[in-house]
């Protein structure tokens, strides 16, 4: 696997948490993905954007960012 260079990584290991990641977690997948079209085609102006619907007040739902009430 590019990347890895210390001879301690279980390649397996690695592999396996990869495969998992990209089975369950949409945005690690379009990251790998970019990554591997930048290594591979040389792309040099790609970008990713992440986009989601806001179904909810964000000022009502986020989290606090301030320890009082």
């Amino acid at each position: 696997m590019n990347g890895i260079r210390d001879n301690n990584v279980d390649l397996q290991v690695v592999m396996k948490l990869t495969k998992m990641l990209d089975d369950n977690n949409v945005h690690a997948k379009s990251f790998r993905m970019a990554s591997e079209r930048l290594r591979h085609c040389g792309v040099t102006n790609l970008k990713l954007k992440l986009t989601a619907e806001r179904n909810s007040d964000g000022r009502i739902n986020n989290l606090p960012t301030v320890s009082e009430i």
